[in-house]
């Protein structure tokens, strides 16, 4: 499998596959996992995992997340970020750091972005990735 194959599922996807499962997303999310294309990475994960309801609910959720792939950056990832949020600050566009990340991380594997927060479509203005739609 090609990393373009890949898909980097951000916490609004997970946020929705996670509470509904008639959602178009869920069922999107169950073929991605049964093909093996989700990928996480660091600050997705805790996100996820801090908003877990209670301990059970906490473990099944780390449980699932730590079974996949976890992206991790090259050492010069921070300066990426920073070019790029400096980037997008100039045309009067403030980026969460966290997204940046993922975007740079994206980049970075060649991977897809799969997400519901509009700020990833204002940041592919400083870092090119791609979009996963379904």
């Amino acid at each position: 499998m090609n990393r373009s194959d890949l898909v980097l599922t951000d916490t609004s996807i997970w946020i929705k596959y996670l509470r509904d499962e008639r959602a178009s997303e869920s069922k999107t999310m169950h073929e991605l996992l049964a093909a093996e294309r989700v990928v996480i990475c660091g600050p997705i994960l805790a996100e996820i995992i801090s908003g877990a309801r209670d301990r059970t609910d906490y473990n099944t959720i780390q449980e699932l997340l730590s079974a996949l792939p976890c992206l991790e950056p090259s050492p010069g990832i921070w300066e990426k970020i920073g070019e790029a949020r400096f980037v997008l600050a100039r045309k009067g566009i403030q980026q969460p750091l966290i997204d940046l990340w993922i975007a740079a991380v994206a980049h970075e594997y060649n991977t897809c972005v799969w997400t519901l927060d509009k700020d990833f479509v204002r940041i592919l203005h400083a870092i090119p990735f791609k979009l996963f739609k379904i």
